[in-house]
């Protein structure tokens, strides 16, 4: 390897040594978990991640979207993993309650004859396009670890990004968890403002959403006005996008 192309490689990984920690320093002045996710992906965008997830492993009786805080990028795919329950026999899972450090999909040991209904759910993902993926475990003193999975198609990590970009992630995990608790203590979407946010999420003016409710339009847009402060959110897709990544509404 020529000079010219060791110090290329130095300078990128002290620029994105650089920006992480930058992003790190920013979290704090964040506060919204649809932001986190936004921002996070688009640094890491540049190693060949599309999606992002924050949550964690289901408790006894619990579900997976219950399990899940935040995420970007693989909607689709969570769909369908949620809807069918993969999160029993994702060999991804035991991976992330054995060990503490990151770990790329490709070191997570797979017995296609042990354990088919496995194989099938990685080979399922690479049907979305999700050919590699970065786990990192958070855990916790008691209860199930949480979680933050990266993926995407064509993903490539530099030896100095392989330990950034999980400190990164942990960083973003703890931000989310943060304006989790924060939104809880502040004052909440009224019930009226959740279903017309709901109405306005399946692409609903508000003179149909007034007909369907049986209010005035203008009230409709009093109440996404003020829904949009309570988020804090330049606009109604905006609102609609934060209500759904922090679960104030589903669709």
């Amino acid at each position: 390897m020529r000079q010219s192309e060791i110090t290329d490689d130095n300078l990128a990984a002290a620029r994105f040594a650089t920006e992480a920690t930058d992003f790190a320093i920013k979290l704090e002045t964040i506060e919204s978990m649809y932001e986190v996710v936004e921002q996070a992906l688009a640094l890491i965008a540049r190693f060949g991640f599309t999606s992002m997830f924050f949550g964690g492993v289901p408790r006894m009786r619990q579900t997976f979207a219950n399990a899940t805080m935040a995420h970007r990028g693989a909607e689709e795919w969570l769909t369908e993993y949620t809807r069918k329950e993969y999160v029993w026999a994702d060999p991804v899972i035991p991976a992330i309650r054995r060990s503490t450090r990151a770990l790329l999909w490709s070191e997570i040991p797979i017995d296609a004859e042990q354990c088919p209904e496995g194989a099938a759910i990685m080979r399922r993902r690479r049907d979305y396009g999700f050919n590699q993926g970065l786990v990192v475990p958070i855990h916790t003193p008691s209860g199930p670890p949480y979680f933050v999975s990266m993926s995407g198609a064509d993903v490539a990590l530099t030896p100095a990004a392989r330990q950034i970009v999980p400190l990164m992630a942990r960083c973003a995990f703890e931000r989310i968890q943060d304006v989790g608790h924060e939104m809880v203590q502040r004052c909440s979407l009224t019930a009226r403002e959740r279903e017309i946010l709901s109405w306005v999420a399946r692409g609903e003016c508000a003179a149909e959403i007034g007909h369907v409710l049986n209010i005035a339009a203008r009230t409709v847009e009093t109440h996404i006005r003020h829904a949009c402060l309570k988020l804090r959110a330049s606009n109604r897709a905006h609102a609609v996008a934060i209500a759904l990544s922090d679960r104030h509404i589903q669709v």
